[in-house]
């Protein structure tokens, strides 16, 4: 074994006092064992469903109490797919998009795929830490993989021979579970943010009328009658954005279909209004909060004076705007598929309770992703400061 000559940044009080960190390769302290697909064509090889069986794309999962998949023992004894023990770390080798080199735990013993790799580590490396140490390193992981960055792909070799940096076995325990409280922590936080946003998407369901219909399934007290129905160019005035490279910088805001960019010294508007993609990104509206400036790429629509920007806002997101798609390549819009777009609205009375009542509800939402934003930053601090 070498000796390290690094020590993490931050480190338990406990383990202040002890010595530098070793490197030592996953291959000598870790059985690495890939497995195997049976064959789909016979069905005895897939019922009953038996044994838990996992693909690439369940590393996405993180932490694993089932699989998607079931084979059968006849599909284990007829194929290359192996049982992994609980608590092995399941590394992607190949796969579509992000898979290849995410990392994910398993709860359960189950057996995966060809394109997975697990790694059963021995009494030396604690599951845990080597799981979020992995995690940490998944841009590493991919500039390792065979072939070229982007079409290459990990295999039992590479996997064997990655090097990490560890401490004694209790540090590491104290360490990863540590690191696992904190993801239990964000986990949890994810699902508040997740039920809000379902909360939400009910309250949008109940609060505008369903399709075919004039009056909405919930509605405030005191209001009755039916919604009437509009054209989108009867609510808004749609605007066209503008080059704007030949602005001077300064503390406006330029937005376009992926956001925020800069800031320049010039306004478009003067008052709030809804951007709304004109090519690219066109089914992603969103509250433009003056004064402002858009590119030529994004629509700014203005509400009129009887119409409330809350609830236009909500309006703009329940339309199905590929349905509007003008285009047969890059998605695009015309004001003239906007303007014509029919809706129905209440009077303003009742368009401004369901406007702050949403808004209020995302306020929430809102508050609940920066939380979340914020325990995704401070692990990832953690990790920086916890590993070497």
């Amino acid at each position: 074994m070498m000796n390290s000559k690094y020590v993490p940044k931050r480190r338990f009080k406990e383990f202040e006092l002890d010595d530098e960190w070793e490197q030592l390769k996953l291959g000598d302290h870790a059985n690495i064992l890939t497995g195997g697909t049976p064959n789909t064509s016979i069905s005895s090889y897939w019922e009953p469903k038996e044994i838990p069986w996992m693909s690439s794309g369940e590393v996405n999962k993180r932490r694993l109490d089932k699989t998607d998949n079931m084979v059968s023992n006849d599909g284990i004894r007829n194929s290359s797919a192996r049982w992994v023990k609980k608590h092995s770390i399941l590394i992607a080798l190949a796969g579509q998009g992000k898979t290849r080199g995410m990392v994910a735990v398993n709860n359960i013993p189950l057996t995966t795929n060809q394109s997975v790799a697990a790694i059963e580590p021995d009494k030396t490396l604690n599951y845990e830490f080597v799981f979020q140490n992995l995690s940490k390193r998944y841009d590493e992981l991919r500039l390792i993989s065979s072939g070229d960055g982007s079409r290459g792909g990990l295999n039992k070799q590479i996997v064997s021979d990655i090097s990490i940096a560890c401490p004694n076995v209790n540090e590491q325990e104290l360490i990863g579970n540590f690191l696992a409280d904190f993801d239990s922590l964000i986990t949890m936080n994810q699902h508040k943010l997740d039920k809000l946003k379902n909360l939400k998407k009910s309250y949008l369901a109940e609060l505008f009328p369903a399709e075919g219909k004039r009056v909405p399934k919930r509605r405030f007290p005191g209001f009755e009658g039916e919604w009437e129905e509009k054209k989108l160019g009867e609510i808004v005035e749609v605007n066209s954005g503008k080059d704007y490279k030949h602005l001077v910088d300064g503390e406006i805001p330029v937005f376009g279909t992926g956001g925020y960019m800069l800031s320049v010294s010039e306004a478009l508007s003067f008052r709030d209004g809804i951007g709304i993609g004109r090519k690219g990104t066109i089914d992603k509206p969103f509250i433009l909060k003056a004064p402002f400036w858009t590119v030529d790429t994004l629509f700014y629509c203005i509400p009129k004076d009887e119409y409330d920007l809350q609830f236009v806002n909500s309006l703009f997101n329940l339309v199905k705007w590929k349905e509007y798609d003008e285009s047969t390549g890059v998605p695009s819009l015309s004001k003239v598929s906007i303007n014509n777009i029919q809706v129905f609205s209440p009077s303003l009375d009742e368009q401004k309770i369901i406007g702050r009542f949403l808004m209020q509800l995302e306020k929430q939402i809102s508050l609940q992703q920066q939380k979340l934003d914020k325990l995704n930053d401070l692990k990832k601090a953690y990790l920086n400061e916890l590993f070497v």
